[in-house]
């Protein structure tokens, strides 16, 4: 019984869902590399209907904010780890205990090259259009920075190299660099959109794409439903063309560009004198990811005394020390707190793997670090911000209805009532 005639009997059967079976058979007769069938033959005739209902129930969700999912299976085929790894597939934990796969897994619900090229030629062709209906057709300029996930710097080089191929510009860093340096370098070169190739704090096994527009922010209506219909217009048979890389045309960004978003980062500081004279002793830990790139850089400019972890300042996709990257997890500031404990420090700062989200923790009245939740910490900055803006007379001392709190719905209340306690608006 050949592959396909599976297919069809374990979807008759109930072992597979209708529209698994409908994404395998539309997978397999796009003309994509030979390893990606040989995957699928691989998971049927071991009966791995739970995994290829996982891979291919759905296409991977493009959503406003971009799509992020698995990009190694639950289970690892032998086509998808490569020659130089074990033969036949591995399972559960043994998958990335011996090592990433060569290759990303197949299916149309996980993010590889093949979701990955549908997302970039969807997000060229919409900018091409949106550019041309307001007037100043160009070559659509994109920049893409990436974290230390697996497969990061590929999908990066991958989305870089399609993009030139349909004729725009593309920017990529000479390594893994943050979602807010990103956000910057799109504003800073004037870019029309911008990508990153991260799933934030999500488990090892995964991978995302973030899309941002011309003003360095994520895609808000009308381009988040443009965008999305792009995508999803795009046949999957077209990234075929576009897996070899090229990467003649693509400009690698270095140390202007890392100066130009230290030198606008240094800004934030409302009162940069506080730092040098408080000589703050710092804990820092980036949990493997790309926050030191940046952070250290600026903490060691503003004068603080900065103590790494040093066991995870390594980039390491497998994230090896905690069991989840999420610097607002007491677990993954736990190595952090200890060296602040040992040196005598007065802050532990840690980011996520793509340094866009922050875990803190501080000394409470009984002298022992603290973790404080992301709405705390915001709150503080809010209330600090408001009230030293005041001080220096960029607000009145009544508040203004020209200044706002710009929040998310999720975002605690606690902030809307400090921002009305310092008579501003909250959007």
């Amino acid at each position: 019984m050949s592959t396909l005639q599976r297919i069809q009997s374990a979807a008759q059967s109930g072992q597979l869902l209708p529209a698994a079976a409908d994404n395998l058979s539309a997978w397999l007769a796009a003309g994509l590399p030979a390893w990606t069938g040989a995957s699928v033959d691989e998971l049927v005739a071991q009966g791995a209907w739970a995994e290829l209902n996982d891979r291919f129930f759905r296409y991977l969700e493009f959503g406003t904010g971009g799509m992020r999912g698995r990009t190694i299976g639950t289970v690892v085929t032998a086509a998808e780890r490569g020659s130089a790894g074990p033969q036949g597939a591995l399972a559960g934990l043994d998958a990335l205990s011996a090592g990433p796969p060569a290759r990303a897994a197949a299916g149309t619900n996980v993010l590889n090259d093949f979701t990955l090229l549908r997302a970039v030629i969807g997000l060229f062709h919409y900018t091409q259009r949106h550019l041309a209906a307001a007037g100043r057709p160009a070559a659509p300029r994109l920049v893409i920075a990436h974290d230390v996930r697996h497969f990061s710097r590929h999908f990066c080089e991958l989305a870089a190299s399609a993009w030139t191929r349909l004729g725009g510009a593309a920017f990529i860093f000479d390594g893994p660099r943050s979602t807010p340096q990103l956000s910057f370098t799109v504003r800073w070169l004037k870019a029309h959109c911008g990508v990153v190739i991260t799933a934030s704090h999500n488990p090892p096994h995964d991978n995302g794409f973030k899309a941002y527009f011309d003003d360095g922010g994520q895609v808000v209506p009308p381009h988040d439903a443009g965008i999305v219909a792009a995508v999803n217009a795009v046949p999957l048979g077209e990234t075929a063309a576009f897996l070899g890389k090229n990467l003649a045309e693509v400009v690698t960004l270095g140390r202007p560009a890392d100066d130009a978003y230290l030198a606008a980062a240094a800004t934030a500081a409302l009162a940069p004198e506080v730092f040098r004279q408080a000589r703050l002793r710092v804990a820092f830990t980036p949990i493997h990811g790309v926050g030191g790139v940046a952070s250290v850089p600026l903490l060691l400019h503003a004068g603080c005394d900065v103590r790494e972890v040093l066991e995870q300042v390594a980039f390491d996709g497998a994230f090896p020390t905690v069991k989840s990257p999420n610097p607002e997890n007491a677990e993954a500031l736990s190595r952090a707190v200890a060296l602040a404990e040992r040196d005598d420090c007065d802050v532990v700062l840690a980011t996520d793997p793509d340094c866009d989200r922050m875990g803190v923790a501080v000394r409470n009245r009984a002298g022992k670090m603290e973790l404080l939740t992301g709405n705390q910490t915001g709150a503080l900055l809010i209330d600090y911000r408001l009230e030293k803006m005041k001080t220096l007379g960029l607000v009145s001392a009544a508040g203004s209805e020209r200044v706002a709190v710009i929040k998310t719905f999720v975002t605690s209340p606690l902030q809307d009532a400090i921002a009305r306690a310092h008579g501003v608006k909250v959007d």
